[in-house]
């Protein structure tokens, strides 16, 4: 920007950056998610029909937990620029997991490989669309080639192993997620996240609740994938209060995959008879049937 001047494609990747930095949970002030919305609205304003301006105030919204309003940003940009593969990638990612709607996001996937097929984080977003419509087996295949296409891409091998432990609890499992620990370039929140899950996987809930920090409690509860995806642990090991609070939070915040909390997440089978988690399901039973693309 100090060598072009004002620029509305530098400016809505200059807010990209900043909003995966707390993506990822490497910065945890929420004021940078402020910062990165002062970028999207300058790159606007240069560009009005700018399609990742758009992306960008998507990705904020869905950082602050207004996921359906992130999804009408992502709609236009989508529109805008239907061949920009970050722009697929979060499409698919706002219809496949928040919404519920795998076959909506099949096209888009298939698509997204097609176009990139050499990026292994399009192989885990897949992977992970997979896990929410049941396909657990296939979710485990997905992130294992993003791991062979790549194996010091740090997603592929987290997401591997957690598939893989959900699925198959053996010393396999537990080797895995001591690898993925390893790698380089891995936040320490989800270094933290692996060691919760190992524990729990074993059935040491004791050790497994010590395990999570007070950065990681935070960020569980303020990512938006990981809010929607972690009130099962929480019920695995015991905590069914924990396990509610969280999972009405996703709801309120979004999340809507009704097939996934009704039947596909395994997880979850410790609180689904509960009286709480039955009235939010109709609530979000109702939401997915409404859900308009």
């Amino acid at each position: 920007l100090e060598i072009t001047g004002d620029d509305a494609l530098l400016y809505a990747t200059l807010g990209y950056v900043k909003n995966s930095l707390f993506d990822a949970g490497i910065v945890t002030d929420e004021t940078i998610l402020d910062d990165a919305e002062l970028d999207a609205n300058k790159s606007l304003s240069i560009n009005p029909d700018l399609a990742q301006g758009y992306l960008l105030l998507a990705l904020l919204e869905r950082a602050r937990g207004n996921l359906m309003k992130g999804y009408t940003y992502i709609k236009k940009a989508y529109k805008n620029d239907p061949d920009d593969s970050i722009i697929l990638f979060h499409t698919a990612s706002f219809l496949g997991s928040y919404a519920g709607q795998p076959l909506l996001a099949k096209p888009l996937i298939e698509k997204l490989l097609k176009n990139d097929p050499l990026n292994p984080l399009n192989y885990v977003l897949s992977g992970f669309i997979n896990y929410t419509f049941g396909n657990l087996e296939k979710a485990i295949e997905l992130t294992h080639k993003a791991c062979l296409l790549n194996p010091e891409f740090p997603w592929g091998t987290y997401w591997h192993a957690v598939f893989h432990a959900i699925e198959n609890k053996s010393e396999e499992s537990f080797l895995l997620l001591d690898q993925a620990a390893k790698q380089k370039h891995l936040p320490e929140i989800h270094i933290n996240l692996l060691s919760f899950y190992k524990a729990a996987i074993k059935g040491d809930n004791k050790r497994a609740l010590s395990i999570l920090t007070e950065d990681t409690k935070n960020y569980i509860w303020k990512d938006p994938d990981i809010t929607g995806f972690f009130s099962g642990w929480y019920a695995m090991t015991g905590q069914i209060e924990d396990a509610i609070k969280l999972f009405e939070h996703a709801v309120y915040r979004g999340w809507i995959n009704y097939p996934l909390f009704n039947e596909y997440d395994p997880l979850l089978e410790n609180i689904r008879g509960e009286e709480r988690f039955k009235k939010l399901m109709k609530r979000v039973k109702k939401e997915w049937e409404d859900f308009k693309v």
